[in-house]
């Protein structure tokens, strides 16, 4: 086999490449075969000194190789027989374990499973098996039945929304029966109920489902919160309803006849990110999603880290096949129109971020999850940082108000009021609490001077009254 060494060198060690002066560690070098055949496969260069950048000839016999070969087999589940062959590079011996990736995975090593990340191994947890070897066979978790449940405990007005929802987006009615269209989705098989389907079509709320959302003054310090428990179909627009009762929203004057308004973040990208930790989340592991709004930044975080073979650079370039953790649940998504393509939504993100002058979100691994952070701090090419200076102004006329309203309530009426239309103004969807919490007063407070607005003719509510916004009516 011709390799390119001047190449394999300058790289160094990577997730197929590990370099060892002697043959001596075996235990070590097994492990590395087996975090090769669960990853991309890969060799293991033996002869080379990384650190001085020189070749030190192995002294290895046929008899010893053979061994190595046989000791690989007896050690490795399912059994696995690796490549041996020399090489040379400028005139020195170099020996070569050209390790394959397996099909069908994962592959122990002594009852361990390992897999390459970078230039190192990791053990696998359990979940992280379970998962590799579902993506293997070309499968994921939610696709598989539940045991402990029936198809009593779906939901059938979820499943009849569903339909008619997929109705509407093939502009074809579907008149087959509700548990015959379950079947063809593969929602449910053998008379029970995927993981998938509890998903979409739960009875009754369920801790596995769970979202906390909440709203916090800084990193321990929580003022409101909420945990929704819901179909997944639904969870992100509540989610999007909290987070726009409590960001910032400004509007332009453009001398057009209505006004433009402009929110503290791109809102389509902020859904992206939520239907991202949505349908990514790793629900085996039973650990909530959790969301942080803050004044200048929300955070999210979902269990589960990133698919099988798939960088942060990868998911950021927008350019490698998706690989969705919950195969079924993604497909479910884009047959009803809520997501347009796989692997694409990140860099539609940042996109739209950009766009938008504001600071590109992060995204990492941490905490055993997937952790986004979306600013509201300009860009470089941004000239100003309006939206924390309106939400710093806020914060201090609140805390002036506060102080007022201690020292004479009768005096600082007139104040409260205006501070209510200027944040109707900013936001016309905020709540009578989310009002309450910004102003620094009670929710009964807040409902009196709400209802003297409205009956001195200043404002108007639009709406249900959840679902509704609030509307200045001009002098």
């Amino acid at each position: 086999m011709i390799n390119d060494w001047e190449q394999i060198f300058a790289q160094g060690e990577n997730d197929r490449v590990e370099f060892k002066k002697t043959f001596s560690g075996e235990k070590e070098i097994i492990e590395t075969i087996g975090a090769f055949l669960n990853h991309k496969g890969g060799m293991i260069i033996i002869g080379y000194d990384e650190k001085k950048s020189e070749i030190v000839e192995p002294n290895i016999g046929q008899e010893t190789i053979q061994k190595f070969i046989n000791k690989v087999k007896i050690l490795t589940n399912p059994q696995v027989i690796v490549d041996i062959y020399e090489s040379e590079y400028k005139g020195k011996r170099l020996l070569v374990i050209d390790v394959i990736e397996y099909p069908i995975k994962p592959v122990a090593v002594q009852g361990r499973y390992y897999r390459r990340r970078m230039n190192s191994n990791h053990i696998l947890t359990p979940t992280e098996i379970s998962s590799l070897h579902l993506f293997s066979l070309n499968s994921s978790w939610d696709y598989q039945l539940s045991q402990s449940s029936t198809l009593k405990d779906i939901d059938m007005v979820t499943v009849e929304w569903f339909i008619q929802k997929l109705s509407h987006q093939k502009d074809k009615k579907i008149i087959d029966p509700p548990m015959n269209v379950l079947g063809k989705y593969e929602l449910i098989r053998e008379n029970r109920p995927t993981f998938a389907a509890l998903l979409l079509f739960p009875k009754a709320p369920s801790f596995i489902l769970d979202v906390q959302i909440g709203l916090f003054e800084d990193e321990i310090t929580i003022k409101k919160d909420k945990n929704i428990k819901k179909s997944v179909l639904f969870e992100v627009e509540d989610i999007m309803d909290f987070i726009t009762a409590y960001i910032t929203k400004e509007f332009i004057i453009t001398g057009k006849p209505q006004r433009e308004e402009r929110w503290q973040y791109p809102l389509e990208a902020i859904r992206e990110i939520a239907m991202n930790a949505v349908i990514h989340r790793d629900y085996q592991e039973g650990t909530h999603t959790q969301i942080k709004v803050f004044r200048d930044k929300i955070s999210f975080w979902n269990s589960g880290k990133l698919p099988p073979d798939s960088t942060i650079d990868d998911i950021k370039s927008g350019a490698i096949q998706s690989k969705p953790r919950n195969r079924l649940l993604a497909q479910i998504f884009k047959e009803l129109g809520i997501i347009e393509k796989y692997g694409a939504g990140v860099k539609r993100v940042i996109e739209d971020f950009r766009a938008y002058g504001l600071l590109e979100p992060s995204f990492e691994e941490k905490f055993g999850g997937f952790y986004v952070v979306a600013s509201d701090l300009k860009s470089k090419k941004g000239t100003t940082q309006e939206i924390t200076n309106i939400i710093n102004e806020f914060r201090a006329t609140t805390q002036e108000t506060t102080q007022e309203i201690e020292e004479s309530t009768q005096e600082t009426t007139p104040e409260i009021s205006e501070k209510i239309i200027q944040l109707i103004e900013k936001n016309p969807k905020l709540t009578r609490r989310a009002i309450a919490d910004l102003i620094g007063i009670s929710d009964n407070g807040v409902k009196y001077h709400l209802k003297k607005l409205r009956r001195e003719g200043r404002i108007t509510h639009v709406g249900p009254t959840k679902k509704g916004y609030w509307e200045i009516i001009s002098p």
